[in-house]
């Protein structure tokens, strides 16, 4: 399927599984550095990047495909005589598959590297390789994920419109590491505003069935919804993710037990009291017509006494941080209802709201408390 191969890669998940089939009917292999290495001592034959440059790897590798040799190879034009001519002179076989993903800013940032080592984790080559092979999608197969090795090696040739589909996220992969960058080196909101998410999964509709939606992570940050673990139920849908956002987002302002109850992206029930069990009562007695099929947050672990509450009435999730063996027992006999675990629930995980307008979007600053609710007095 495949002639003549660049492959530069941090993730190296797969990569020699995918590869060894096409090197048995064939495939010529250019690589770089440590994925050149690793090719080698899984059996496969390498040619190494320097030996088609003719010059060496520096700077401790920051210079290794920022080449014309390399670049002529990607960008070379099909029909292009003066293109072709110039690959002759130069005796280059175009390079009709790459492979190639970033380094690891974003688990680099995760970890709270210090900046020294950050800047390193920004790459320079690998998304010049990605972005020359992409633009050339009519004769280029770009892979920069793993999990597309499986579907490609299931088919015998890939046409234009599978191309295309590797190069849009391709284009989708780079956009979302430079935003990541720019993110960090300067967190306050310029000009130029962009957004990078990772899909944690398509949802099987949106507010309503004929809306199509999926429900996305934001890079750089470990922390969130997508963090928790569902312990039962069904799959959460887009109005279970608003209602369970609106809810922790309340929770989170209380100090003391407390429970929260959400309907339809509305409180319907809110308390907070000396222990959960009370809370718990008390949220559910504020509006017990409206919390019917609603949402509970907790910020407190449930034990077998707020589960025997939660029972008498049908309710769509609940979350909180932790959960006595005893009280997933009482909720397991309801296998629809949806039970939360997120041990970082009281964690403040995002620092801005977003929301869309017309043509656009509005951002603000979280709003967060400036005072201990035991401040608080009550008016009447």
């Amino acid at each position: 399927m495949f002639k003549n191969a660049l492959v530069s890669v941090s993730d190296k998940t797969g990569l020699v599984e995918f590869l060894k089939p096409l090197a048995a009917q064939g495939l010529r292999i250019v690589s770089t550095g440590g994925t050149a290495k690793h090719l080698k001592e899984n059996g496969l034959q390498v040619v190494d990047v320097s030996e088609q440059t003719q010059f060496p790897e520096v700077m401790g590798g920051r210079v290794k495909t920022l080449h014309p040799l390399i670049h002529m190879a990607l960008l070379a034009r099909t029909g292009h005589a003066e293109d072709e001519k110039l690959l002759k002179q130069y005796g280059l076989e175009p390079f009709d598959l790459v492979i190639c993903n970033l380094y690891p800013f974003e688990e680099s940032l995760l970890k709270s590297l210090p900046e020294e080592e950050m800047i390193e984790n920004i790459d320079i080559g690998g998304p010049t390789v990605l972005r020359a092979s992409a633009k050339c999608f009519d004769r280029i197969a770009v892979i920069c994920h793993p999990q597309d090795y499986a579907w490609i090696s299931q088919k015998s040739e890939l046409n234009s419109t599978d191309r295309k589909k590797l190069a849009a996220k391709v284009f989708s992969h780079v956009s979302s590491y430079d935003s990541l960058v720019s993110a960090y080196l300067d967190p306050e909101w310029g000009e130029r505003f962009s957004l990078a998410g990772h899909k944690v999964m398509s949802l099987r509709y949106g507010e309503n069935p004929q809306q199509a939606a999926s429900w996305y992570r934001r890079m750089g940050c470990d922390s969130g919804l997508h963090s928790a673990e569902i312990l039962q139920g069904k799959v959460l849908s887009y109005n279970n993710l608003l209602d369970l956002d609106a809810a922790v987002g309340l929770v989170q302002a209380l100090e003391h037990p407390s429970a929260v109850a959400v309907k339809h992206n509305n409180p319907c029930g809110v308390a907070t009291a000396d222990s959960l069990a009370e809370a718990v009562v008390k949220a559910l007695k504020s509006d017990p017509i409206s919390v019917f099929g609603g949402i509970i947050a907790v910020n407190r672990k449930i034990t077998q006494v707020e589960a025997e509450a939660l029972q008498g009435i049908f309710l769509e999730c609940l979350i909180a941080p932790d959960y006595e063996p005893q009280a997933l027992e009482i909720f397991s006999r309801k296998k629809n209802f949806r039970v939360l675990k997120w041990p970082d629930l009281m964690s403040l995980n995002s620092d801005f709201d977003l929301k869309t307008v017309q043509g656009g979007f509005l951002i603000q600053k979280k709003d967060v408390l400036s005072a201990s609710t035991e401040t608080w007095k009550i008016k009447g």
